[in-house]
């Protein structure tokens, strides 16, 4: 997963949770991309969107 790609995640993160992410200011959104990018680089997007999309649809909160 690259910077691009992890963006994506982030704002499906965003439009999930509003409120966990509302005060989040550009240099914290570009911290957790960069985060991500590191954290995933082995992965294809495709996977981590997919787990993204699957903790959402099970997230009983």
């Amino acid at each position: 997963m690259n910077d691009t790609e992890a963006a994506k995640v982030l704002a499906t993160l965003k439009a999930a949770y509003p409120n966990t992410y509302r005060d989040m200011k550009p240099a914290d959104a570009k911290a957790a991309v960069n985060l991500w990018a590191r954290m995933f680089k082995d992965y294809p997007y495709e996977t981590i969107d997919g787990a993204v999309m699957g903790f959402i649809a099970n997230d009983k909160k």
